[in-house]
């Protein structure tokens, strides 16, 4: 009997081919794409296409392994020309519908310019939001925002500052530079999180 798993194989195969090269429409127009950064001509940031732990290889993507980090240790990946994006901007990322994975995970965003990882995790922003606690953001859930503990672990998207062209433009026009308001919730504790003094 004809089985179509090989053909989801190719598919599978061809769909890492575009987001290496990127060149899918769907990124050639929002995004410009410079190896691995990604220009986002909607609100003129510039981002990197892959998580920190990894680097861009021509031809191939992201290689190397994601890491996974405190939030304290993502404040501190910035550089002179690269910081840690705040979470309405990371959340300009997410994109309207998701794309399925073989292991029911949805994830909403561009993987023609952001190559999904091995492994899937939500990424720490700059947002702080009690001396305990920060923000993070994901892109396999509904809700993109949360507010967890900072000693968890989760994996950091560099930006650059806005493209004073692109910036200028939006503010003129007010233009939008969110996809909407942060969503929120609250992240169960871990076992691994220190309970506050007097708990």
């Amino acid at each position: 009997m004809w089985s179509w798993y090989p053909l989801r194989g190719l598919m599978a195969a061809i769909g890492l081919v575009l987001a290496a090269s990127g060149s899918c429409a769907a990124a050639e127009g929002r995004y410009r794409l410079n190896g691995g950064e990604a220009l986002d001509t909607v609100t003129g940031l510039t981002w990197a296409r892959c998580s920190v732990g990894q680097h861009w290889r021509s031809g191939t993507g992201c290689v190397g392994t994601v890491q996974k980090m405190t939030f304290a240790e993502a404040q501190i990946q910035a550089n002179l020309h690269w910081r840690l994006p705040t979470a309405e901007e990371l959340q300009t990322l997410r994109t309207p519908t998701g794309h399925a994975h073989a292991n029911g995970a949805v994830h909403y965003v561009d993987e023609a310019v952001f190559p999904p990882a091995a492994e899937e995790s939500s990424y720490w922003s700059s947002s702080g939001v009690t001396p305990i606690d920060g923000m993070a953001v994901t892109f396999f859930d509904e809700v993109p925002a949360f507010v967890t503990h900072r000693l968890e672990l989760y994996a950091v998207r560099l930006v650059r500052r806005p493209d004073p062209q692109i910036g200028s433009s939006m503010d003129r026009a007010r233009g939008v530079k969110v996809t909407g308001p942060v969503s929120v919730i609250r992240q169960q504790s871990s076992s691994r999180m220190p309970k506050a003094p007097g708990m």
